[in-house]
């Protein structure tokens, strides 16, 4: 039995604080597994190896990851997709404590 099913990228580590994911790009995003229909039929997404973004910052990853098919006896058309992941730097704001203000 064939069936096609997402990939769904599977991250190890986040960015730090400063950064954060902008967005994700799998090349294919689809992939069709094959085997017994017993354990097809309960597949539902094939999830890549993990992308370690610990120490990203900002800027495009891209990285072909292989892929985890889950089930016994299953196979997919693909081990492997790429992947495009673009980092941005986080915007937002800060509360300072005890800085004096002057007003004019």
């Amino acid at each position: 039995v064939r069936k096609s099913v997402p990939v769904q990228l599977q991250l190890e580590h986040q960015p730090t604080a400063d950064f954060s994911i902008a967005t994700t790009v799998l090349t294919p995003d689809r992939v069709t597994v094959s085997g017994p229909e017993s354990v097809v039929r309960d597949i539902e997404l094939v999830r890549t190896e993990p992308l370690d973004l610990s120490n990203a910052s900002t800027g495009t990853i891209e990285q072909e990851l292989d892929l985890s098919v889950p089930g016994e006896a299953t196979s997919a058309d693909l081990e492997r997709v790429r992947v495009a992941v673009r980092i941005d730097d986080v915007i937002g704001a800060r509360m300072l404590d005890a800085v004096p203000v002057e007003l004019i």
